[in-house]
């Protein structure tokens, strides 16, 4: 009796409790809502489990024999029977519970479908929005905004707490993971990478084309190499010089990536050579993205069939037709191809070498030694995925980080 009767008080405390944080199963008495009519409801039920568990609390001993009397065994039947009822009632009550959930993709685009939580599963809303929107379900993906937790395809709805919102992600791949993230925000820190938790180092290169060390992850030490920037309510870091950042640890990729970084435009080039913004652990041997000749492209010492020579690609976009202010760009490599965006917009794509697509990335705002090459100047919250990032998904990266 005791057993049947507690396994019904917690489903009813289960249920009552999901309806309304204001109406919390446990002691007390819960007074008249002036909420929705579910909070009502649940205000009844906490009420009616407070008075079977009055019933259910006579001076009974369970450990042992109890000598039978009429009063007590009959309302101990009552309390079963009232606590059975609740039990059906609740339950099929929390079966009909219907949400509006509206996950939203990377372009910003709503998908409202009508779920019900504790009955439907994440499976069944990437077939609802087929159904309704006809996005392709058996390639989405659900991320929790706050927190990043992917949702698993068969897990109740109800398991989750969707306050923060849905992020869609349509694709057959897991989500992406950040690999790299500079954020160059933190004025006492500006080399602190946010994924690994480790400080890269800057380095001055000197006429002669070797690095040296001229400070630790600080301005103070860096001289006029490293600068804050602000402007229109962002901020980054301008670098001048020669300056490059040696990261702490190599960040490693492995034929599909994403590069994402806000700058400020007009870049001015003095000098003859050009501007790459992340290089690998050589000179000049893996760089994904450079200025060219007033160009965007890459540049890479490897040429085609492993020939040691110089390839340059960059007559993609003039970067003189940027404005003057913030601008996104993105760099997506996969398939033997790089394709690249501006502000969201895909401005071209060229084919590629593999030494271009994997291996290991250690400089930042310049190559690796940078004899007779500018720093990249202004860079904002620069960014560095494992996987190749859709259109939509690229677009949705530039309107975040937009100016308001």
């Amino acid at each position: 009796v005791k057993q049947a009767h507690t396994g019904a008080m917690a489903e009813c405390a289960r249920f009552v409790a999901s309806l309304h944080p204001d109406a919390r199963a446990g002691g007390g008495t819960c007074g008249t809502s002036s909420g929705a009519s579910t909070t009502e409801e649940a205000c009844k039920l906490k009420n009616a489990l407070a008075e079977l568990r009055s019933a259910s609390r006579p001076t009974l001993d369970t450990e042992g024999d109890v000598p039978f009397e009429r009063g007590a065994a009959e309302a101990l039947k009552a309390a079963i029977e009232d606590a059975t009822a609740l039990q059906a009632y609740a339950t099929n009550r929390l079966e009909h519970l219907s949400l509006m959930v509206a996950p939203v993709s990377m372009a910003g685009t709503e998908y409202p479908v009508l779920m019900r939580p504790a009955v439907d599963r994440v499976s069944d809303m990437a077939s609802q929005i087929w159904k309704q929107h006809g996005t392709p379900h058996n390639n989405l993906r659900f991320v929790l905004q706050e927190g990043g937790v992917l949702m698993n395809s068969n897990d109740l709805i109800f398991d989750y707490d969707l306050s923060s919102g849905i992020l869609m992600v349509v694709l057959s791949d897991p989500v992406p993971e950040q690999l790299l993230r500079l954020t160059f925000d933190d004025p006492s820190d500006f080399a602190l990478d946010s994924v690994s938790g480790l400080s890269g180092t800057w380095l001055n290169n000197n006429d002669e084309g070797t690095a040296s060390d001229s400070s630790r992850s600080s301005i103070a030490a860096a001289g006029d190499l490293v600068e804050s920037f602000e402007e229109d309510g962002r901020q980054g870091v301008r670098t001048r010089g020669r300056c490059v950042l040696q990261l702490a640890q190599p960040v490693n990729l492995s034929g599909r990536w994403t590069l994402s970084v806000w700058t400020h435009a007009p870049h001015v080039l003095e000098h003859p050579g050009y501007r790459c913004l992340l290089d690998g652990p050589t000179t000049e041997s893996r760089i994904l993205l450079a200025l060219h000749r007033k160009k965007i492209g890459y540049y890479c010492r490897e040429g085609p069939l492993g020939q040691n020579a110089n390839l340059i690609d960059s007559d993609i976009y003039d970067i003189e037709n940027l404005s003057e202010g913030w601008h996104h760009l993105a760099a997506v490599g996969a398939e033997g191809r790089i394709t690249y965006y501006v502000d969201g917009q895909q401005v071209g794509s060229k084919q590629c070498t593999d030494v271009m697509l994997s291996g290991p990335i250690c400089f930042v705002g310049n190559s690796a030694r940078g004899r007779v090459n500018e720093a990249f100047s202004v860079m904002s919250d620069l960014r560095l995925f494992s996987a190749a990032a859709l259109p939509e998904q690229i677009r949705a990266l530039a309107a975040q980080g937009a100016a308001p």
